[in-house]
């Protein structure tokens, strides 16, 4: 009996050794493309970290900053995901940019209630302009702010447009959903959509092999506000496949992990992070690009729907191409 317990836990130290060597070293390796897809205005950032409690977050921002005013991005991850390294690489590419990122923990594990969650990611974005501007002394541009999420985080950042005069926060310039939703978890409380802003737009990806979400929230929300003056737009992402390339139009393709961020949560999660993450045309060429396109038009206070339809003839959004120049199959717009 001992001796399998001692082989089941030497098989254990292995494994965390072997995701320990892939994320150190092997995973650093893969970031090199992504690197030098991008030219940055800054080349790393500064961190503070109120993240202690569900109610807490992480702020991020440029190093050697020497503006008076910056722009900000409240980031809410999704369920369970609460760890920044699971989006690392994409939190590093908004950051880099020059814009304050916001991510509100919201959750201490997978035992805290939906109920919470906004409660919880409102605090966490009022504490985090209120750090920004007193304790670092830039001040935020609260007038141009825009809130991002994945899965449940894309719902949590709805919420927080919809209620935002009754948080006291910012009324965002835009929301980007990525593969919104709650499946079955809900939300514990009720909240009405219809009341979503008319001058903020709300941007949903979907992705077609997604069978956590899928596009049930994006469609209870258009269909809850269509034939209103309404700025709400649908993408869908979709399966392609090219030689050995593919790109898995899954609900983890958001999922992109980086080792300047600091592992700090539950082990299984950053198992699960590592077997998902991959950086590939579904980030860089998807939600990567779209969310700068969003952040461009609401950070340079000019109208979204003629960029977006400029970015999509034919109602499609360019995916990038595959290593031999192919096109990767683009992104459709549903509505």
């Amino acid at each position: 009996m001992k001796k399998w317990i001692f082989r089941i836990s030497g098989l254990f130290v292995s494994v965390i050794l072997l995701f320990y060597i892939y994320f150190q070293f092997v995973y650093e390796i893969k970031l090199m493309d992504f690197d030098m897809e991008f030219e940055y205005a800054y080349t790393d950032f500064q961190s503070v970290d109120k993240f202690d409690t569900q109610d807490g977050y992480m702020l991020y921002y440029p190093n050697d900053f020497e503006h008076d005013s910056i722009s900000v991005i409240v980031f809410n991850h999704g369920w369970a995901a609460h760890d920044p390294v699971a989006y690392g690489a994409w939190l590093k590419h908004l950051i880099l940019q020059g814009n304050a990122v916001i991510y509100p923990r919201y959750q201490n594990s997978i035992f805290t209630l939906p109920s919470v969650f906004t409660d919880n990611a409102a605090k966490a974005v009022k504490d985090g302009l209120e750090y920004l501007e007193t304790e670092i002394g830039i001040a935020p541009r609260k007038d141009f702010m825009v809130y991002t999420g994945h899965s449940f985080g894309g719902v949590i950042s709805v919420n927080l447009a919809v209620m935002h005069e009754e948080y006291g926060l910012p009324k965002p310039v835009s929301v980007f959903a990525v593969q919104a939703g709650h499946g079955s978890f809900g939300m514990g409380e009720e909240i009405d959509y219809s009341r979503f802003p008319e001058e903020t737009n709300l941007i949903f990806v979907v992705s077609e092999k997604d069978r956590i979400t899928g596009d049930v929230f994006a469609k209870e929300i258009y269909e809850l506000n269509e034939g209103l003056d309404k700025r709400i737009y649908g993408y869908k992402m979709f399966y392609d496949s090219h030689n050995d390339e593919v790109l898995k139009a899954t609900h983890a393709d958001p999922i992109a992990m980086h080792p300047d961020f600091r592992m700090r949560t539950a082990f299984w999660i950053l198992i699960h992070a590592t077997i998902a993450n991959e950086i590939n045309q579904a980030d860089i060429y998807g939600f990567w690009r779209m969310f700068d396109i969003i952040t461009d038009a609401a950070f340079s206070n000019v109208g979204l729907e003629e960029i977006l339809d400029n970015h999509t003839p034919d109602g499609e959004f360019y995916m990038g191409t595959w290593t031999d120049g192919t096109p990767v199959k683009p992104m459709q717009r549903i509505f």
